[in-house]
């Protein structure tokens, strides 16, 4: 399904594991997500990053209820943060004030 002679992108490093990754722009937000690095026809699912090339850049989204995968598509990656065993936590949200202090 992919065209022949068809080359992805150089890979880049995970910054948290080292592993290798390939990097996706995102067609809605123009944000990059990292991917791993090796395409799999045989993913499905919401969470499945579909891509094409666009000149040298992976270009795509994620799948989700309301946008399916697409044979305009030919890629399919997972994204590297459900894979990524050193993935630093996101910063956890500032609670609330505690009400009996005002």
């Amino acid at each position: 399904m992919t065209r022949r002679g068809a080359t992805l992108p150089r890979l880049a490093e995970c910054r948290d594991c080292h592993e290798p990754i390939r990097f996706v722009r995102m067609e809605d937000t123009g944000r990059l997500l990292p991917v791993n690095p090796v395409p799999d026809p045989t993913i499905t699912g919401h969470g499945t990053v579909c891509a094409r090339l666009s000149g040298a850049v992976l270009v795509g989204y994620v799948t989700s209820r309301d946008r399916v995968a697409s044979l305009h598509m030919p890629y399919r990656f997972r994204p590297h943060f459900a894979t990524c065993e050193d993935r630093k936590p996101e910063a956890k949200p500032k609670p609330e004030p505690d009400p009996a202090l005002f």
